[in-house]
C-alpha cells in the first residue's frame, strides 16, 4: 500500500493530529470530517520532513486557516502558511464548469471576515495575498512547498493554481483538492481541470477520492451524499 495511504488509514481513528489542537470550529464552508482529512495528511508531511511551506488557495472565512495553524503550533513547526484569496467571490465560470449561471461575485467572504477569524483565534504570522489566482505573482508564493490546499470551484481556477504551483512542490508533497466530487454534479471543472493537467504526468500519483478512501465504520468517512477531496502526492521532482 502507499505510505501516504497508510499512514492516512492508520492515524485517522484516533486522530492524533486533531487531537493536539484542541475544538476548532468551522466556518460553515468546511465540515469537521473535511478538516480532519485534510489534517491528517499535513500531520504526515510534519512527520516526515517534506521541504516546504504551506499553502491555502481560497481560505474564504478563515476555518480552515486556523485549523491549519493550530496544528502547525501544536507540532512546534516553523513551517509558515500563506493563503490567497480574491475576498471578492469568484470569478467568472468556463464552459467546463457546466453552471448555467454566471458564477462571478458569488460565494464571498470578505478579507476583514478573515481578519477576525485568524484574530480571534489567536492565529498569528498568516501571509494573506488578496486577489484572483491567475494574478498572483511568483514572488508572492513560498520558495518551496510542501502541502498545498486548495478550494477554488472552478475549472480555469484550478489550472491557474497549478501552473502557479506544481513547480515549487517538493517530492513527497501533497496538494488537496476541496469539491473533487460533488454528489449533485456541482463545480465538475476542479477534477476535469485536474484530468487535464496531470495526464501522463508521471511525477504526480493519484491517491485517491476521500469517497473512495472512507469507511462507514470510522468517522472520517465521507459518503457518496457528501463533497469529496481528490489527494495528490507529488512523487518525483
Amino acid at each position: 500500500m502507499d505510505k501516504v495511504k497508510e499512514y492516512f488509514i492508520s492515524n485517522i481513528d484516533d486522530y492524533s493530529a486533531y487531537s493536539k489542537m484542541g475544538p476548532v470550529t468551522s466556518d460553515g464552508m468546511m465540515t469537521i470530517n473535511e478538516h480532519k482529512i485534510i489534517l491528517t495528511y499535513l500531520q504526515h508531511i510534519l512527520d516526515n520532513n517534506i521541504e516546504g511551506d504551506i499553502v491555502e488557495f481560497g481560505c474564504y472565512g478563515g476555518g480552515t486557516s486556523v485549523a491549519i495553524k493550530k496544528l502547525l503550533k501544536a507540532n512546534n513547526s516553523n513551517k509558515k502558511l500563506y493563503v490567497y484569496d480574491s475576498f471578492e467571490g469568484l470569478p467568472e465560470n468556463h464552459e467546463n464548469d457546466k453552471i448555467a449561471t454566471n458564477t462571478k461575485g458569488t460565494m464571498v467572504s470578505s478579507l476583514q471576515t478573515y481578519k477576525d477569524k485568524i484574530e480571534k483565534n489567536n492565529c498569528k504570522d498568516i501571509n494573506i495575498t488578496k486577489g484572483f489566482f491567475k494574478d498572483i505573482k511568483e514572488s508572492e508564493l513560498p520558495e518551496k512547498i510542501s502541502f498545498a490546499f486548495y478550494d477554488g470551484d472552478l475549472y480555469q481556477s484550478t489550472l491557474d493554481f497549478l501552473n502557479k504551483v506544481e513547480g515549487k512542490m517538493s517530492k513527497g508533497s501533497i496538494i488537496i483538492f476541496d469539491d473533487f466530487v460533488h454528489p449533485q454534479g456541482i463545480f465538475p471543472g476542479t477534477k476535469v481541470a485536474c484530468n487535464e493537467y496531470f495526464k501522463s504526468n508521471n511525477a504526480v500519483t493519484f491517491l485517491g477520492d476521500t469517497h473512495l478512501l472512507g469507511s462507514k465504520d470510522n468517522f472520517y468517512y465521507v459518503d457518496s451524499s457528501s463533497v469529496s477531496q481528490g489527494i495528490y502526492e507529488i512523487t518525483k521532482q
